[in-house]
């Protein structure tokens, strides 16, 4: 059996420093989480806030951008859509939908912010989980 495509395990977090995003290898080290990054062909190796670290879904949203866990997502004005791990795949709304290509495709799902950076987004939801779709 021949693999054409292994899963892309990316992580994003904020950088402890400065509080800018890095993107890269997520690593454990002496109780603290890192994440390694390469910037113009150098490794670096930063120390992030740990609340603030999500996977890559392996999903894009209508316009090409990677969805992170912690991602908020949106279809249309009215509902705006957390991106959660729960019981072993990425979901979203109240219901816990799963996250897949195919919903992204069929609502035209945008990334609009993440919990971290814009909470408020969520607010007009009022539900930290989303509403169900419809």
């Amino acid at each position: 059996m021949e693999i054409n495509k292994l899963r892309e395990y990316k992580f994003k977090g904020k950088n402890k420093k400065t509080g800018e995003w890095v993107y890269g290898d997520l690593i454990h080290k002496h109780g603290q989480l890192f994440i390694r990054t390469y910037i113009d062909g150098k490794i670096y190796t930063i120390l992030v806030i740990p609340e603030t670290v999500g996977q890559f879904t392996g999903q894009y949203d209508k316009e090409g951008g990677k969805i992170y866990e912690g991602d908020v997502i949106n279809h249309n004005t009215q509902r705006n859509y957390l991106v959660v791990f729960d019981n072993g795949c990425f979901r979203i709304g109240s219901n816990m939908t799963e996250l897949t290509q195919g919903l992204i495709n069929h609502y035209g799902f945008k990334i609009i912010g993440n919990i971290h950076d814009t909470p408020k987004l969520l607010e007009a939801t009022n539900d930290t989980k989303s509403k169900n779709l419809g």
